[in-house]
């Protein structure tokens, strides 16, 4: 599927434990579920200017939340998050992005 580089990734995931990724070189995205991991390692080398080495994919499953005041369940979407390993001595900033021009 041939998406735009700036609909590939959806949000950078800034948890404690992706954080820990970080010292390696692994930062951690969301994603559409319809992404495959080579446009998300063009994606993220295009917008960072930075070298991919690889790219792990995990799908997170739906889960149960309550709406209206607890009165209904509903599911949320299914997610996908990627793991981007970089080159070694490689980093990015996450929260800032190149512009789109």
């Amino acid at each position: 599927m041939h998406n735009s580089i700036y609909t590939t990734i959806l949000a950078p995931i800034v948890t404690e434990k992706s954080l820990r990724g970080n010292e390696q070189s692994k930062y951690t995205f969301l994603v559409p579920a319809h992404v495959t991991t080579i446009d998300v390692a063009r994606s993220v080398e295009k917008i960072y200017n930075v070298k991919v080495i690889k790219v792990n994919k995990v799908k997170l499953p739906a889960k149960k939340r309550l709406v209206g005041r607890g009165r209904f369940a509903s599911k949320r979407k299914k997610q996908t998050k990627m793991i981007v390993t970089l080159k070694a001595g490689q980093t990015l900033d996450v929260t800032k992005v190149k512009d789109k021009s």
